[in-house]
């Protein structure tokens, strides 16, 4: 069973792409055949896993409006069982045909699940077509927020957007998590600041959020810029070893408590019974 993964939020700067990147080279790495899917006309994800980000690849466009095989358009990585769906300028495009059909790209990732065990999706920092048909596709959706007042509040209205497509079916994918990114940790690995550690807090409270807080605390480091300069990803002894080292040791944990789910298609398991019967939003 494959699993398509939605990594997901409206805002811009949360982690969005850094952890999409490392998640799938983390499953990759652990013996899943992946596909990295990016969903963003920006192709920040299409530059990092392929080095260069070519304008006429096909892309998630031409697959759903131009009636290209999806499976002659992934390119393989760097790392061994890791592709690439990548993404161009004309991605602005598919809004046309999905305006028409908002299930092509379930339809087109379908198409995909033979060859893999997970797909992990790059959305863009956007309310649009694009961003509704692809969570439509997804099995499960991790959110990353910043430990800040700002992403808490960003949260609260991505949640609510959520939210007003469940009644008509439209997006069915439960909220495996929230992922805190960005956080500043003190020297025991605790968040080391009071707003943090509230973000922390409000995040953690189900009642507010609607979704469980993940068990991982990406840090921020300055470290995560030499990441994406080099194209370093989990698993690299370098990415290991260099100044963002505590970013990819903490998407190393990440990726260990995500493989519980993968190839299962299940959401991981909560200590708060109100998640259990409800879908998280």
């Amino acid at each position: 069973m494959t699993v398509i993964l939605a990594i997901a939020n409206h805002n811009g700067g949360v982690g969005k792409t850094v952890t999409t990147a490392n998640v799938a080279a983390g499953f990759a790495r652990a013996g899943r055949r992946t596909l990295a899917v990016d969903c963003d006309a920006q192709a920040d994800l299409t530059r990092w896993l392929l080095g260069h980000a070519d304008e006429d690849a096909a892309d998630l466009e031409a697959i759903v409006a131009g009636g290209a095989d999806p499976a002659t358009t992934a390119q393989p990585t760097r790392v061994a069982g890791l592709d690439a769906l990548p993404a161009t300028p004309r991605l602005a495009r598919i809004s046309r045909a999905l305006a028409a059909d908002a299930t092509l790209i379930a339809r087109a990732l379908g198409r995909l699940r033979p060859r893999y065990d997970a797909m992990v999706l790059d959305l863009p920092s956007s309310l649009s077509r694009l961003t509704v048909s692809a969570l439509a596709a997804a099995d499960g959706i991790v959110i990353p927020v910043p430990a800040s007042a700002v992403g808490l509040h960003g949260l609260a209205g991505f949640r609510d957007w959520l939210a007003s497509f469940r009644p008509d079916r439209i997006i069915t994918a439960p909220v495996w998590g929230v992922l805190l990114t960005q956080a500043d940790l003190d020297e025991q690995g605790g968040m080391g600041t009071r707003v943090g550690r509230d973000v922390r807090d409000a995040l953690a409270d189900f009642r507010v959020t609607g979704a469980r807080l993940l068990p991982v605390l990406v840090p921020r480091r300055a470290g995560v810029d030499d990441l994406v300069a080099q194209r370093l990803l989990l698993g690299d002894p370098a990415a290991h070893a260099g100044p963002g080292r505590d970013v990819v040791d903490a998407y190393a944990r990440l990726v260990d408590y995500l493989l519980e789910r993968v190839p299962t298609g299940k959401p991981p398991a909560s200590t708060d019974p109100s998640s259990t019967s409800t879908p998280a939003e």
